[in-house]
């Protein structure tokens, strides 16, 4: 859990939680090994429902999302689509996995969610990068859900050059999300500015049709580089 403080009117501190879930779910297609191979994919499955509901989270980022095997997806789907936004990417490569990533609906706002294909394409992974507005604090968070290709310990590759690569792009894409939320940010605030000038000019004229006079233009190279708050970086890691 992370918290998050800001400052009220009368000046004091607020102090907001966020509960975030990471959970690799066993995609029914790996169930190649026992004992989990004895158990029928639909009772872990609902069993790992359960659990995730139990734990209240604003944030789930789940691995191992199966695209395929019928009625996985509408398993989670009914059980959660009426609280949470749920965002999914399918592996490359056809690959039969992959992410989800859900966002309890009346937490957040301005969601903006980008699908991102990782390299090397060999791997086939994927990565799901939102950035929000976190309602409750009024911060701007990056959230990211990967799994990140398999750690393994036999070749030369997968450790020192694959995953570092894959993380670097996640977080080249998380700064791309940040700083397209800034632009949106800055072109909202400046359009509140412009509007509480507009009314301060009618209050002070009358109303009069030229209160168009009283709106400030920003350029627009300014609000492309207005920087955002500080965002926390959440990221859901290899299994």
């Amino acid at each position: 859990m992370r918290t998050s403080r800001r400052a009220t009117a009368a000046g004091m501190a607020t102090v907001c939680s966020l509960r975030v879930v990471t959970f690799n779910v066993l995609a029914p297609c790996y169930r190649v090994c026992k004992p989990l191979s004895e158990i029928p994919w639909r009772t872990r499955q609902q069993n790992c429902c359960d659990a995730i509901g139990r734990m209240d989270a604003d944030v789930v980022a789940l691995q191992e999302w199966d695209f395929r095997t019928a009625g996985f997806s509408e398993l989670y789907t009914s059980a959660f689509e009426e609280d949470y936004d749920i965002y999914t990417f399918q592996r490359t490569g056809g690959k039969r996995d992959g992410l989800g990533l859900m966002l309890r609906r009346n937490r957040f706002e301005d969601v903006r969610v980008r699908n991102v294909a990782l390299r090397p394409q060999s791997c086939n992974r994927v990565a799901i990068i939102a950035h929000v507005k976190h309602v409750a604090s009024g911060r701007r968070m990056a959230l990211s859900n990967t799994h990140l290709t398999v750690a393994h310990t036999g070749n030369g590759y997968d450790i020192p050059v694959n995953r570092p690569l894959q993380m670097e792009q996640i977080l080249e894409g998380i700064g791309e999300a940040e700083a397209e939320a800034a632009a949106a940010a800055a072109a909202e605030q400046q359009e509140q500015e412009q509007e509480q000038e507009f009314k301060e000019f009618q209050l002070q004229h009358g109303g009069g049709s030229g209160g168009l006079g009283a709106v400030r233009v920003v350029p627009a190279a300014s609000v492309a580089a207005a920087a955002a708050p500080q965002a926390p970086l959440f990221f859901s890691p290899s299994s």
